[in-house]
């Protein structure tokens, strides 16, 4: 019961109230439990999410990075759990500048979610648009644009074109393709 109102704090935006009781739940269930159930991976990585949303991204990151790694042990490296705290631990390692070691996180959860879930899966087109905000960040505009293209091409196929996924990555895509004073391609992109 305490997990679910959590769940329902967080869906509130209720972020400090969630996440002290996410970390009470967490502190039992690693006694009662210990650190490698699913149960508890569970929770560190609601936790670790939580303090993304209020903005503590260095708290956040060793969470991530710890998760990932018990998960990768207990579940494997290519779970789509892990594959999933590895999205956060990239999203956290970003927020903190930290883009090279960013982009090396983002890529191999591109890979990952590629080969384990397709290119259809939710995370692979989340890991996409993270990627490519990344190589943004790096002045690798060329990486950027090619990545959301293709991400575009299978959104709209797999979510359909209206799909605030796929409209998000048109966004982004307009954004570059502004930066490189391709006016008539973000034009297009945008009337779409």
């Amino acid at each position: 019961i305490e997990d679910q109102l959590g769940s329902a704090l967080t869906g509130l935006r209720r972020n400090p109230e969630a996440e002290i009781l996410k970390r009470r739940l967490l502190a039992i269930q690693l006694r009662r439990l210990g650190p490698d159930n699913l149960v508890t991976l569970n929770l560190q990585n609601d936790v670790a999410t939580l303090l993304v949303y209020q903005g503590k991204f260095a708290e956040a990151e060793p969470i991530f990075r710890t998760t990932a790694e018990r998960q990768a042990r207990v579940l494997g490296p290519n779970d789509p759990a892990t594959i999933n705290t590895l999205s956060g631990l990239g999203v956290a390692l970003t927020r903190l500048n930290r883009l090279p070691e960013a982009k090396r996180v983002a890529t191999d959860v591109l890979e990952r979610a590629r080969a384990k879930l397709g290119p259809d899966a939710n995370i692979t087109h989340t890991a996409i648009t993270s990627l490519a905000s990344i190589h943004g960040r790096l002045d690798e505009l060329a990486p950027a644009i090619a990545l959301l293209e293709d991400g575009i091409a299978g959104a709209r196929k797999s979510l359909g074109p209206d799909h605030p996924t796929t409209l998000n990555m048109m966004n982004s895509l307009s954004v570059w393709y502004l930066g490189q004073r391709r006016l008539p391609e973000a034009t297009t992109l945008l009337e779409q």
